[in-house]
């Protein structure tokens, strides 16, 4: 994945239940080639993103310190494909 905010779905089963997990990356993230499925990339609202890269994250991690939720998406479709 050698571009930057692409929008991708990470699904695993955990203790018997199935989890999806949603990741939008900040920057080319090779070591996920051929794990994640791909299916999206963000074409405006960059300043959110922008926003999400800057805030504080556990130390050792890639995580937000505290839960971060989307709240609303707007989805454009191809017409043609």
């Amino acid at each position: 994945m050698g571009q930057s905010c692409l929008l991708l779905l990470c699904e695993t089963w955990y203790a018997s239940l199935y989890r999806s997990q949603f990741y939008i990356t900040f920057k080319p993230t090779p070591h996920l080639d051929k794990k994640h499925t791909v299916f999206g990339k963000l074409v405006g609202g960059d300043d959110v993103l922008d926003t999400l890269e800057k805030l504080p994250r556990k130390e050792g991690t890639e995580r937000p310190v505290k839960p971060v939720k989307i709240t609303e998406v707007v989805m454009y479709v191809p017409i043609s494909f």
